[in-house]
């Protein structure tokens, strides 16, 4: 504990800070550590020391009431009690680098995890995490049971050893990041590759049409409380990137085949198999994309990703034809909406709407609410629906399917 033992009482603004690992980049946490207003910071850790006390505390010139390190040794730590209290006390949950599959290990099923997973989907706290904290608060979770898998091992054999443990959606239930994995010391590492086939994975394996979200090394994305994203990093003196990824919406999304020991082939008939929006780091602290609409608000680098028969092969582009499933075919106006995941089974995630309407095919309204950006449709039967949203005056109906 370094500061102020006490619990510190203040009003902050939730946010999530992904960290791609590497050199901390001090402008991304002293932006994570304005939102904390100064209040408590407590970084949680499975391996390593106390190192981010002192940095927190002294180094970056923002007042914070107290940092504290919590390392985890083994899994019944997760059921403390002093622990637990800590957790639901803390401004700001910072979890560092190490191993994300001892994270997992540690945390999934306990009270530790059970509370984080809470406050993640609430967005009651900010969360932040470096290297494998940031892996670990992603819906889709790569947690290997041996050495990560590298790109080529990856590309070569879908179902290699250190490629078996993808997580999916048994930990974090954050809605921003529904079905969204996560990767870090992207370019370092040429990561590309793997990313690419843990999409592929969910989309043979789970029928899921995932997204993901990489950072280069001492690059991080700062996400404000309505999901805008502040891209941080020193570029020009480095090469600074975060990639935004989807799979994008074409009838034949999906790969045909995934085979034990065989070459990865993903390639959609248009080329468009994974679309890339590349946001170069800088430090301007100005929001670069929008999670919202999966779109990026500055000029983006963007690129359409596939794999032919195990090579990583990316397409420049000025013309991104579709994005994250939009869920209407009413194409009256320009302001196309997102919702999900869909198809779903509770929680259904959209932009911010005045007023929500859930109506059966046949016309029956089920439910109304209105400022809401977010509904429960557990209650429904399983088939398809009519969702209607009322966003900036411009009422549009969307097709959502309860699983």
């Amino acid at each position: 504990m370094t500061g102020n033992p006490d619990d510190a009482e203040v009003n902050i603004q939730p946010s999530f800070v992904l960290a791609g690992g590497g050199t901390d980049n001090d402008d991304a946490m002293r932006w994570m550590l304005t939102r904390a207003k100064g209040g408590d910071v407590l970084v949680l850790r499975a391996s390593g020391s106390n190192g981010y006390n002192n940095y927190f505390f002294n180094e970056l010139g923002i007042h914070v009431h107290s940092v504290e390190t919590i390392l985890f040794k083994n899994r019944s730590a997760s059921s403390d009690p002093y622990v637990l209290d800590r957790i639901r006390n803390a401004e700001i949950i910072f979890i560092a680098g190490g191993d994300q599959t001892r994270y997992y290990d540690y945390w999934s099923g306990t009270e530790t995890g059970e509370l984080l997973k809470t406050i993640c989907k609430n967005r009651t706290k900010v969360v932040g995490g470096t290297s494998a904290g940031m892996m670990i608060l992603g819906n889709l979770v790569y947690a290997p049971v041996g050495p990560g898998v590298t790109s080529t091992e990856a590309l070569g054999n879908p179902y290699h050893p250190n490629l078996l443990n993808i997580e999916y959606n048994t930990f974090m239930e954050t809605g921003i990041f529904a079905n969204t994995i996560f990767d870090t010391h992207f370019d370092d590492r040429s990561r590309d590759g793997r990313l690419l086939v843990f999409l592929a994975k969910a989309a043979f394996e789970r029928n899921i049409r995932a997204r993901a979200i990489a950072c280069n090394e001492s690059t991080a994305v700062c996400i404000d409380e309505n999901n805008k994203a502040i891209v941080f990093g020193n570029t020009p003196q480095y090469p600074e990137y975060a990639y935004f990824l989807e799979v994008n919406c074409e009838d034949d999304w999906k790969p045909d085949s995934l085979t034990d020991g065989m070459n990865v082939h993903w390639s959609t008939s248009n080329g468009n198999t994974v679309i890339s929006q590349r946001i170069k780091g800088d430090q301007t602290g100005i929001a670069k994309f929008d999670l919202n609409t999966w779109k990026a608000i500055e000029d983006s680098d963007d690129q359409y990703w596939q794999i032919n028969n195990g090579v990583v092969q990316k397409i420049p582009t000025e013309n991104i034809e579709c994005r994250l499933i939009p869920s209407s075919n009413d194409d009256s106006n320009n302001h196309t909406t997102f919702v999900f995941p869909n198809p779903t089974d509770s929680i259904v995630y959209f932009p911010k709407a005045e007023f929500v309407e859930l109506i059966t095919i046949d016309g029956i309204k089920l439910h109304a609410c209105k400022n809401v950006s977010q509904i429960d449709v557990s209650f429904c039967k399983p088939g398809e629906y009519v969702l209607k949203l009322t966003i900036d005056g411009v009422t549009k109906s969307n097709i959502l399917i309860k699983k």
